[in-house]
Order: C-alpha cells, then structure tokens, then sequence
C-alpha cells in the first residue's frame, strides 16, 4: 500500500477495522484487520470512511469497467456486489449471548464491548446478541454497550471528571492519558454487580480481557480486597469463531 502525504485519499485499501475514528492514523492489527494506533506504533495510512455504504466511488469504477465485486465478512449496501463472504452474524452472536448466559447462572448485568457504531457487521451482532437477550434470558440485563469508535468522547469524559476533584497546584491530565483498557476498566467499574463481557470480535475480547486484567493488577499493587470483576480469573469464557 502507498502512502501519500500530498495527496491523501489517492491510493486506497480497504479493511475490516476496529476502534477505527474517520480521519486518524490507522495501523494493521491481527487478522489483517485496521486498527486504532497508539503512542509509538507504526502506522499504515489514515482511515477516511468507516461505515456500510463505504467505497460506492471506487465500486461505481469496478462495474463500469466489468470488473466483479465480492465483499468479504462485512457487507456493503451497494446494489452491484455479486457475492459477500462472511459469517453468519445472526447466529454467532445468538450462540455467545446464550454461552454467556449460561456462565453467569442466567442472570445479572453485563457489558457489550461493539468494534464500531457503523459497519452492517456490527450491527447486526448487537442487535442479534441484545435479541436473544430478551428472547430467551430475560433475567440478563444488557447494563450498557460500548462502541470502539467513541471510545474518545468517555476519555474526555474520565478525564473532565478526575479534573473536577483536583486541588490548587495539581495538574490536569489530557484525554490522550487514558488508553483503551483505561476506559474499558472505566466502565466496568460504572457497574459494580457486572457478571459479564461480550465482545463482538477479536479485539473487543481481547481489550475486555486486558481492562480485567489490569484491574486485578491494580488491586493487588494497592493491596485490596477481591471484587468481583466480570471473569473472576480474566480468563476468556469462550469465542464463537469463523474459520474462513
């Protein structure tokens, strides 16, 4: 992929991506998926669209010319895609919603941890997963949704309110100095009683278990009691995976 600083937006990819904000430098995470980046990683380019009807000028080209479109894992509404390859949403967060409802005896708050508030993707495994929720385990309360891609408007917020308690002479701390996992621990400890984290992909799993983690590390530098934290291990419960 070519980078170019002059004319931004001429040589474009694209990628599934998490935790992606339009207009910010984006890196290469696992699986070939776009990533946010943070202090010190390298970057690949900057992501200029995130949502499902991205690319219509580039597949407008395509068909004019022939060429055939197939979307991989994330769809797109554009009328000439010939095929989309990809997992079966519906069912794959029906079946983590009713896994973790069995973990945690049935009922009980949890959090849901959404790679992006955009993409057809991840939409449809929240709205599956809140769903069958409902459905089937109505004593399970969905305690609030957390979307990847507005992680920056709850660091402002964490840091708006650490400001507010400081005392003559202290500094104030930018939003910049909370990373992901801050912000995910951030929001577990909102909910006290919280039994659970669903993530709707790889990298949501993964920053629920590194904000748990972090947590426990923290109390046992401060010398605290155990609570209960959403795996009481930080242990992952279990994935629902695509094998492609």
């Amino acid at each position: 992929m070519s980078v170019s600083f002059e004319g931004i937006g001429q040589v474009c990819a694209t990628f599934l991506g998490s935790g992606v904000t339009e207009g910010h430098v984006v890196r290469m995470a696992g699986r070939a998926e776009a990533g946010a980046c943070g202090d010190g990683d390298p970057f690949c380019g900057v992501a200029l669209c995130c949502k499902e009807d991205a690319c219509t000028v580039q597949f407008d080209l395509a068909t004019e010319n022939g060429i055939p479109i197939i979307a991989l894992d994330s769809g797109n509404k554009y009328p000439g895609i010939q095929c989309t390859v990809k997992t079966d949403n519906q069912e794959a967060a029906r079946t983590g919603a009713y896994k973790l409802a069995n973990e945690i005896g049935g009922k009980g708050d949890v959090l849901v941890l959404v790679h992006d508030s955009k993409s057809e993707t991840a939409k449809e495994r929240l709205k599956s997963f809140q769903d069958e929720m409902t459905e089937k385990h109505p004593d399970v309360n969905v305690a609030e949704v957390v979307y990847c891609d507005k992680l920056d408007d709850i660091r402002k917020q964490m840091a708006d309110e650490y400001n507010e308690g400081l005392k003559e002479g202290e500094r104030e701390v930018q939003k910049e100095s909370f990373s992901d996992a801050d912000v995910i621990q951030y929001m577990i400890e909102r909910h006290p009683g919280l039994k659970g984290i669903f993530g709707t992909n790889d990298s949501t799993t993964m920053l629920g278990l590194h904000a748990i983690r972090q947590a426990e590390e923290e109390k046992a530098r401060s010398g605290g009691e155990d609570g209960q934290s959403p795996d009481e291990s930080g242990e992952d419960s279990g994935k629902d995976a695509q094998t492609p």
